[in-house]
């Protein structure tokens, strides 16, 4: 498999840690190209297990090569410039779609009461009781 290429828009910054010696996989290098030169890869990256690559991923052209052998494999974060993102929402959303969620839950009508709702309370104290 591969990621082909792509920038991450909004996001601030994106951390990758190797979590596997790079001879246990086979490609699955990390590549960085420029837009400008039709995606000429500028930089090829395969680093020893446990370093990190920490980059601006908004402006950073990057994709992961194909892997042909073994299983890579990495631990990825974005850090962007918005609130959390609830969860079922899904992986980083698009800007649209975030501001639609944003503006749906803002709206006083389409708050959720929970004030006679006990079952979350319940479910904790089940919970530790059973610990």
């Amino acid at each position: 498999g591969y990621v082909s290429f792509h920038d991450d828009p909004d996001s601030v910054y994106t951390i990758v840690v190797s979590l596997r010696r790079p001879e246990e996989y086979v490609g699955g290098e990390f590549l960085v190209a420029d837009w400008e030169e039709n995606n000429e890869i500028q930089r090829v990256f395969k680093g020893p297990r446990l370093s990190a690559l920490v980059f601006v991923s908004e402006e950073l052209n990057h994709a992961v090569g194909d892997i042909t052998g073994g299983t890579r494999e990495t631990f990825c974060t974005e850090l962007w410039d918005h609130d959390d993102v609830p969860y079922g929402l899904g992986n980083r959303p698009h800007p649209v779609s975030w501001g639609n969620f944003v503006e749906y839950w803002n709206n006083e009508e389409n708050e959720i009461d929970n004030e006679d709702d006990d079952s979350s309370t319940e479910d904790v104290n089940s919970a530790e009781s059973e610990l």
